[in-house]
């Protein structure tokens, strides 16, 4: 059963991790972070998040999404949304980040309301956030 109220944010900056860290918990969310994709996913099927937002770059090799493979495939984490940052065109990501409407795709930096929307918009049932 995942964790109600935990995010794991996975980004290699301190300074977005600092940021989202303060923008999620203002708006009544738990955070983990970690700086790379084996330290986020061990944090995923241990903590069982809610949600997890992740830079795109750490989740590819050779330009496939190979952490979201691997989240995917792992029982616990099947069902988990996923909020994929990039620096990217979100029409360059089309062939990188698999179609699923559990992940969503949003530019680097994120802007808080554009983050919260996404997070309403993938976990429904969470009360209204601030």
């Amino acid at each position: 059963m995942p964790n109600r109220n935990r995010i794991v944010v996975v980004d290699a900056d301190a300074g977005v991790l600092d940021h989202l860290t303060v923008m999620l918990e203002e708006a009544g969310f738990r955070v983990t972070t970690a700086t790379d994709t084996g330290q986020g996913f061990i944090q995923a099927a241990v903590l069982k998040p809610v949600l997890m937002i992740l830079d795109l770059r750490l989740a590819c090799v050779n330009g496939e999404a190979v952490l979201l493979r691997h989240l995917r495939s792992a029982y616990r984490l099947q069902s988990m949304p996923i909020i994929v940052l990039t620096t990217l065109d979100p029409l360059k990501v089309v062939g990188i980040v698999p179609l699923d409407p559990l992940i969503q795709v949003m530019l680097k930096p994120p802007q808080r309301e554009r983050l919260l929307g996404a997070i309403r918009t993938l976990l429904p049932a969470i009360p209204d956030m601030r």
